[in-house]
């Protein structure tokens, strides 16, 4: 989890940041790493607000 910011009292949903890594093989190095938001703003289910794909470096 990357980021979980806390919402005043009274706040009935949440949002969370998710930080993956991906690998192409077993032995290799990072390949790319994606950067997901997700929020339960005006849902019963979560839903994803924003996706970033960077490539490694």
């Amino acid at each position: 989890m990357s980021r979980l910011p806390t919402k005043r009292q009274g706040q009935y949903y949440w949002e969370a940041t998710l930080k993956v890594t991906t690998f192409e093989g077993a032995h290799n190095p990072p390949y790319r790493y994606y950067t997901i938001t997700f929020t339960s703003l005006f849902s019963e289910q979560p839903k994803v607000l924003n996706v970033q794909r960077t490539l490694k470096s």
